[in-house]
């Protein structure tokens, strides 16, 4: 079975079958990826076989989010830079050094040299002794407050001990706190795209779950209107250039922005009930080289947060006036949003497009001139003519009169 080309999108961590550094990477091409401790495989997909593609190319975040060599399963930690860390992952077979604990790069416990791996650490980072039982008292203190949230979903606290190892220079990006995502029984969430970058992993605790991420082509996305239409992930799953990913406990997924994706949260066959429960943390990260991205998601992303609306700038305005390191105050929102505006780069289509159509502008300038230039010549010729055949008339008239006005012999 192929698996077709997804947008940008990169995992990784664990093996897709037979637990953490087991298995054999997926078939398939284009840019869904999977990556190991050593190097990252971008040609892609699920299953069996091989992967093919840029074997040793690494760009946490897709695109240069992250300079950071990887080397047998340790790293220097998430950084923002312009170089390439470099593996050696080629075709096939990895190995279990080169797969397993991938989540410790992105997400750390305090005192722990990686995440624990039972779940009862979680269980107590979050003051409590049944997961089920939070999860449900989390969404009914959501509706409470009078704040939408889903009845088997919730942004939780942040767990005890847990914090995120993703920092970056000021000027550079800007990494929203990190959301924990508490989940219970099988879950899928609506297509949508984000207005930055995601780094969303698994804890290796979770370990009943794991999560389908499906990626719908962006060019069928914008007239793809999904709401939450209880066939939307099978009306995805049937577009034949849909990506379906894979993400397993210890695995992270980040996707660059303007993605559109879905993800259902399913279980292990013969998961008990008490442990039908998932969690997910999750990072978004602006850049302050995204800008026309950000400004594409506001103006026409089809799905999300409503389009062109002030909620959709006040979010990435503050966060670009903090990487510029000056103070956001919303009610100068008309000056920023100017400024944030004038300082858009040019998308390279576009970029060619104007480059066209300003040799065309020349090429019309150029021919308008030439025909002026013509026209100006022929009247003065026409001009000097007519002054010719003029003073033939006159000199007619002149010798019609003299020879009139002569007496007669």
């Amino acid at each position: 079975m192929n698996h077709p080309k997804a947008p940008d999108a990169r995992i990784t961590g664990t093996a897709d079958h037979g637990g953490p550094g087991h298995g054999r990477r997926g078939h398939g091409h284009g840019s869904l990826g999977h990556h190991g401790a050593l190097g990252h495989d971008e040609g892609h997909g699920l299953g069996e076989g091989c992967g093919h593609g840029d074997g040793g190319h690494n760009e946490a975040l897709g695109h240069g989010l992250g300079e950071r060599h990887v080397e047998r399963g340790h790293g220097e930690g998430p950084d923002l830079g312009e170089g390439h860390g470099r593996g050696d992952c080629s075709h096939g077979e990895l190995d279990d050094g080169e797969l397993a604990g991938e989540v410790n790069l992105f997400n750390g416990f305090r005192g722990k040299a990686q995440l624990p791996t039972h779940k009862e650490h979680l269980l107590a980072a979050l003051d409590t002794g049944n997961m089920l039982e939070y999860i449900n008292q989390g969404v009914l203190g959501e509706w409470n407050a009078g704040r939408y949230s889903p009845e088997d979903q919730f942004i939780s606290k942040e767990p005890v001990g847990y914090y995120s190892k993703l920092r970056f220079k000021r000027e550079k990006a800007y990494a929203f706190p990190s959301e924990y995502w508490m989940q219970t029984g099988n879950r899928e969430s609506a297509i949508h795209m984000d207005h930055g970058r995601v780094v969303a992993s698994i804890p290796p605790c979770a370990t009943q779950c794991f999560k389908v991420w499906v990626f719908f082509p962006k060019e069928h996305a914008e007239t793809f209107r999904t709401g939450y239409k209880t066939n939307s992930f099978n009306r995805m799953l049937d577009a034949t250039t849909t990506g379906v990913l894979i993400q397993r406990p210890g695995d992270v997924v980040c996707l660059n922005n303007f993605v559109y994706h879905a993800v259902l949260l399913v279980y292990q066959p013969g998961t008990p009930d008490d442990d039908r429960w998932g969690c997910s943390f999750g990072d978004m990260i602006i850049r302050s080289d995204d800008r026309r991205n950000s400004f594409k998601y506001i103006m026409r992303a089809a799905c999300g947060v409503r389009r062109k609306s002030h909620d959709a700038w006040d979010s990435l305005l503050s966060v670009y006036c903090f990487m510029k390191n000056s103070i956001w105050d919303p009610t100068f929102f008309e000056e920023e949003k100017t400024q944030f505006l004038a300082s858009l780069p040019l998308d390279p289509a576009a970029l060619r497009g104007q480059t066209g159509a300003r040799a065309k502008h020349d090429k019309r300038r150029r021919m308008k001139d030439r025909l002026a230039s013509l026209r100006m010549m022929k009247k003065k010729k026409a001009d000097s003519v007519g002054e010719e055949l003029s003073c033939a008339k006159d000199t007619c008239t002149a010798l019609h009169w003299a020879a009139s006005a002569s007496p007669m012999t």
